[in-house]
C-alpha cells in the first residue's frame, strides 16, 4: 500500500499522544515503583518507563522536525529522526536522543541485562529535557 500523508488532524492526534505517553511514564516511574515489592515486577516498571520516554521523544521530535521542514517517513523512521536532528544543527538534542534510543535498545531487546532505576531516571531526565526544549506550535 502506498504511503498517504497523514491528515492535519493526524499529527495533532500523535501531539496528543506524545504528551500522554509522557504523563504516563512519569506517573509510572513516581508511583509503581514505590508499591512493587517484586524485583522482576521493578524491573520490568523500569523497562516500561524507558520505553515510554523515549517513544513520547521520538513522536515529540518527529513533530518538532515535520515543523521544521523535514517530513519523516517508513522505513527506518527512528534512525531518521536522528539523523534529521544531526542535520538541524541540534547535536544536544541528537546526543541526548541517541542516548535515549540506546537505553529503549536495553529496555526492549537486552531481557539478559539488568535495568535498574537509574536507567528509567536518565530517560525521564533525557526526555524531559528534548521535550522541554523542542518547541513547537501545536
Amino acid at each position: 500500500m502506498p504511503y498517504k500523508n497523514p491528515s492535519p488532524d493526524h499529527d495533532n492526534e500523535l501531539n496528543i499522544l506524545s504528551k500522554r505517553i509522557y504523563a504516563f511514564q512519569k506517573s509510572l516511574a513516581e508511583t509503581k515503583t514505590k508499591n512493587c515489592k517484586e524485583t522482576c515486577s521493578r524491573e520490568c516498571i523500569f523497562r516500561t518507563v524507558i520505553s515510554r520516554s523515549y517513544y513520547a521523544s521520538f513522536l515529540h521530535a518527529r513533530k518538532w522536525l515535520k515543523n521544521e521542514g523535514v517530513n519523516i517517513r517508513s522505513p527506518q523512521e527512528h534512525t531518521k529522526v536522528l539523523r534529521g536532528l544531526k542535520n538541524k544543527k541540534t547535536h544536544s538534542f541528537s546526543d541526548k536522543y541517541k542516548v535515549l534510543l540506546d537505553l529503549r535498545v536495553l529496555a526492549d531487546y537486552k531481557d539478559k541485562k539488568t535495568v535498574s532505576s537509574k536507567h528509567a531516571k536518565d530517560a525521564i531526565a533525557l526526555s524531559d529535557n528534548i521535550i522541554s526544549k523542542l518547541k513547537f506550535d501545536d
